[in-house]
């Protein structure tokens, strides 16, 4: 069978129209109805990652067989190629902006779905399918309100971390920083499988697009260049982000009070002792 054919097979076994794949793909329906009707005889393969990932299959399941060396992209953090600059971490964040408005019961079922799913299985392990049915919605109703299930999980990450913990101008970032630790405290088992989400759409990707703003602010004067201060505020924010990580999965006894006051002291630690030893005059000079 042709691509056409698989896809319009797959279509209908998810029960989704060409509006509705257009709408999970963000492709155009005109684009969609050239898929299905054979017009567009070798789509791209980025056309064709958009339409697996929205449908939930494997590439194989819509090219053939003879195109089985063709797989998803993997989803992997790689330290190597970390974020070194405020204009990459902003290249990198999340393409939606959410809305602070009340999530809809079909949202807050979908959100509530997902946790629940992940506080047993890695994120990999969850379909939009297994999705739809433990919140008892369709996969229609799904794709209405979310591109996939990436978008549904930052979807999640905002509604926790950015609704729920207000902002406030006159807060620095370790003000935050109790709050954010009660969140992930509150609910342990799915965080940390949260955290294994890696590469585009991670839970990485998220907290850098919510906390370098926050701490930039902090660094507002600060008599540095741009390119100096944005490369120091995205080591800072890893470090910091990999403690959390630490904390979350191999500290079950120390609570979220704890932490939080043990890391704003080990910070301002390593900070005096660094300016301690830097300010010391060259021994060359």
């Amino acid at each position: 069978m042709d691509f056409a054919g698989n896809l319009t097979r797959l279509m209908d076994r998810r029960g989704m129209s060409q509006a509705d794949l257009a709408r999970a793909t963000q492709l155009s329906t005109a684009q969609i109805a050239c898929l299905a009707n054979g017009k567009t005889k070798d789509p791209r393969l980025s056309t064709v990652v958009k339409i697996a990932r929205a449908l939930d299959c494997p590439l194989d399941a819509l090219v053939g067989a003879d195109a089985s060396h063709r797989r998803l992209p993997e989803n992997r953090y790689n330290p190597d190629e970390a974020t070194t600059s405020a204009d990459e971490a902003r290249a990198s964040a999340a393409p939606r902006e959410y809305s602070n408005r009340p999530p809809s019961p079909l949202e807050k079922a979908l959100s509530e779905s997902l946790k629940e799913l992940m506080r047993v299985h890695e994120f990999d392990e969850v379909s939009v399918s297994a999705l739809c049915d433990h919140a008892g919605v369709s996969r229609r109703s799904f794709y209405r309100h979310f591109l996939d299930k990436y978008d549904l999980l930052n979807y999640t990450f905002y509604q926790d971390l950015s609704v729920e913990i207000p902002h406030h101008d006159d807060w620095v970032c370790w003000d935050y920083m109790p709050e954010i630790c009660r969140a992930f405290e509150s609910d342990r088992a799915y965080y940390r499988h949260a955290y294994r989400v890696n590469g585009r759409n991670s839970f990485r990707e998220y907290a850098t697009t919510r906390m370098f703003p926050l701490i930039a602010h902090d660094l507002i004067g600060c008599p540095v260049s741009r390119k100096v201060c944005d490369a120091f505020i995205v080591q800072f924010f890893n470090v910091v982000y990999d403690n959390i990580e630490n904390w979350i999965r191999n500290e079950p006894n120390t609570t979220a009070r704890e932490f939080a006051q043990s890391l704003r002291r080990n910070a301002c630690i390593f900070a005096t002792v660094l300016a301690e030893t830097a300010s010391r005059p060259p021994r060359d000079e």
